[in-house]
């Protein structure tokens, strides 16, 4: 069982054991020590030291995923699987075997008689030099199960630790644990003073597996050892200068061959800018004869603008009868899907009332039919655009009109009783990734054919109209998300061209761009040879480059400088 250097008892709380200053002493110069034997393999000490290494124990889920249930005390989830030889170096309640003793304090409580051990999360994430919320840290690391203490728990534990209650407050949080075992299981000999790995490892076996060695770093290096190790290692912080540089320059010789920075966007096809000197000239001699006028500032006319009013108009979902026709029903507020039925059984016994009344003479069944002709032209228009009221010449004219097959080529069943909603997206059914465009290029969903029909049924003409100004709200805010993508795109590549940089430089470029291409630009020799008529011979002209004071680094301004800025401005970031 692991000893520590002293423990405090409470009787109403449990027990508490710390790390000795000695042990933790003897944990540096440990770290120091396997930090100078590894040093020259790169595999095994894996830079940079203030990150954990990349080739780490892989935990396997332990607890069951989504299906984890708490074990019999309610202290930890249950363990589904286990490591035998990792089962050699602890016990059940957490006390570690073979002489080994925990990086952090541990715990126990006067609750759980076994004398199971817990340790705080923020004394696991201190340990284990993470920094961040518990709560982040505990999320990421989702296998542990959090224990919020009850008040005579926390009462021990403020009373334990010294300033953990002004610290809490500041971080604004209540102090978590968890169980000790549980912390060894998940990090092994990471939380272990002078862990070593494999050897206190509680998933031995899974790193012996991934081909992992007893000389592979297991812990973060803090930058007060980091400053040790190189005053130990002078020679080896040139060296890994050197590799550094060697890396850096292989990123670029890689980053030249995918993006050849000659062959980039060309600015005669993007900007068009006009000499200021012409504007300013211009708007001179304007403002001096008493004309106000707008000022063209340079490199406002590139090229690639969006115009909102002619790409996102507002929607229209009716045609001109369509709410005339529900006003004169008193539909406003009824389904379009029972506008017209409504309408129809209203006429219908009206008409039957009015036969069994009296009979009906020719002139008046004349003049019942020239007064429902209009209505009946009417309805037709709205039931269905390709009918007519008869008239064959005008069937077919409507039938020959590009408008009708392009509605039935996008969507006929959409146009319900005369309202139009073949505008709005479906989903593409021969489409089998649908994940990859969920919207429209105007904003809205992709819409399920057979799901929005039935909902499009039951709106009435108020909530269509409603409907039109919400649709026109998303679509414009989407036209002009996409007109600000659009310009601010534009407007870098512009000030790449005003600062001499290639158009459509990227970001990972940048490092290539100012070690490798402007010191080759620089290299560059031009040779020319000509006949002189005078001499009768042959002249030859070399063209050299050398930098001025704005080359990169050859000049005495600090910092970015900010375009249009005054000369007090620019002062301060002059030396």
């Amino acid at each position: 069982m692991s000893s520590y250097s002293h423990g405090n008892d409470d009787v109403d709380g449990g027990k508490f054991f710390t790390v000795s200053k000695l042990q933790l002493l003897n944990h540096e110069k440990f770290l120091l020590k396997e930090l100078v034997l590894t040093s020259r393999s790169p595999d095994t000490i894996q830079f940079p030291l203030s990150e954990f290494p990349r080739v780490n124990v892989n935990v396997p889920d332990y607890v069951g995923g989504e299906l984890k249930t708490l074990n019999e005390s309610s202290i930890a989830y249950k363990m589904t699987k286990t490591d035998e030889l990792g089962e050699r170096k602890i016990q059940s309640n957490g006390h570690l075997l073979s002489c080994r003793k925990y990086l952090f304090d541990v715990f126990s409580l006067k609750k759980y008689t076994d004398g199971t051990l817990f340790v705080l999360v923020q004394d696991l994430m201190d340990a284990l030099l993470v920094d961040g919320d518990q709560d982040e840290f505990l999320s990421k690391y989702h296998q542990f199960y959090p224990i919020v203490p009850d008040a005579s728990q926390l009462k021990f534990i403020e009373k334990s630790v010294p300033n953990l209650l002004k610290k809490n407050e500041k971080l604004n949080w209540s102090p978590k644990f968890v169980t000790a075992k549980s912390a060894f299981v998940q990090f092994g000999a990471a939380v272990i003073c002078e862990g070593t790995r494999l050897t206190d490892d509680y998933w031995e076996t899974v790193a012996r597996d991934s081909s992992l060695t007893s000389h592979h770093r297991v812990f973060k290096i803090s930058s007060k050892l980091q400053k040790l190790f190189f005053k130990l290692q002078p020679s080896f912080l040139v060296e890994q200068e050197n590799q550094k540089k060697e890396q850096e320059h292989m990123k670029n010789t890689q980053a030249n061959s995918q993006y050849n920075l000659d062959n980039l966007e060309l600015p005669s096809l993007l900007i068009m800018e006009q000499p200021s000197s012409e504007i300013k000239n211009k708007y001179l001699k304007d403002f001096s004869v008493g004309n106000s006028t707008t000022v063209s500032v340079p490199g406002q006319n590139i090229s690639g603008s969006l115009e909102l009013s002619t790409q996102y108009k507002i929607p229209k979902y009716h045609n001109r009868f369509s709410f005339v026709q529900a006003i004169q029903n008193n539909a406003m507020d009824i389904p379009i899907d029972q506008e017209l039925n409504l309408e129809g059984s209203a006429t219908e016994s009206e008409t039957n009332t009015n036969s069994q009344s009296r009979p009906m003479t020719p002139s008046q069944g004349n003049q019942d039919a020239a007064h429902s002709k209009p209505v009946s032209r009417m309805l037709s228009s709205l039931l269905n655009s390709t009918s007519s009221s008869g008239n064959k010449s005008r069937k077919k004219t409507s039938e020959s009109t590009p408008y009708f097959k392009d509605s039935r080529l996008i969507e006929p069943d959409l146009i319900i009783n005369g309202w139009k909603f073949e505008s709005l997206p479906l989903i593409n059914e021969n489409n089998t990734d649908k994940s990859l465009q969920p919207y429209s290029f105007r904003g809205l969903p992709y819409f399920h054919k057979d799901k929005l029909i039935g909902r499009l049924k039951n709106l009435t003409p108020n909530n269509i109209r409603e409907l039109e100004h919400m649709h026109d709200s998303i679509a414009a805010n989407t036209g002009i998300q996409t007109a600000r993508r659009v310009r601010k795109s534009r407007w870098f590549k512009y000030w790449q061209y005003k600062a001499g940089v290639p158009i459509g430089l990227y970001e990972n470029q940048q490092d290539y761009f100012k070690n490798v291409y402007l010191n080759e630009i620089l290299k560059q020799v031009t040779v020319e040879t000509h006949y002189d008529e005078h001499s009768h011979s042959d002249k030859t002209v070399t063209t050299i480059r050398i930098p001025n004071a704005n080359f990169l680094t050859n000049n005495n301004i600090q910092g970015v400088e900010p375009p249009y800025s005054s000369f007090f401005e620019k002062a301060e970031y002059r030396k």
